[in-house]
Formats: structure tokens, sequence, C-alpha cells
């Protein structure tokens, strides 16, 4: 769980407000998943770039992935 609200708050203050069901796919995470997510968002610059790196973490995703990019557009 701690390491789920580190993501998270690392998250925010590198591309802002996280909505809401990305957070809830974050929680989700396995430990491993959240390591590498926690690698991978030093490179990120956009929320776009969440959407797409969830977006390959398993079937059902790129719905939700749509979706938030629908939000945010």
């Amino acid at each position: 769980q701690q390491e789920r609200v580190l993501i998270l708050k690392l998250l925010a203050r590198k591309i802002g407000t996280v909505p809401a069901e990305l957070q809830l796919q974050i929680e989700n995470l396995t430990v491993s998943e959240l390591e590498e997510l926690g690698e991978s968002l030093l490179d990120f610059t956009q929320l776009e770039d969440l959407v797409t790196w969830l977006g390959g973490q398993g079937p059902g995703d790129q719905l939700i992935e749509l979706e938030v990019l629908d939000l945010i557009a």
C-alpha cells in the first residue's frame, strides 16, 4: 500500500492530477508492476504517457485508456 501511495504522489508531481480511473488501475498493480511504473514515470512528461504505460499492463486496459483519453482531450 505504501508503494502505491508513493507512486501516486510522484505521478501527481510529475504529470499533474491522476484521474480516478487510472488511480484504480494503479491500485490493482502488483508490487513488481509498481516498481516498473516507478522507474518508467521518471520519463513521463504528460498524462498520456501514464495512459499508454497502463494500456500495456493487461487485457481490458485499452478500453479504460480510450475513456481516459476522451476525458483529457
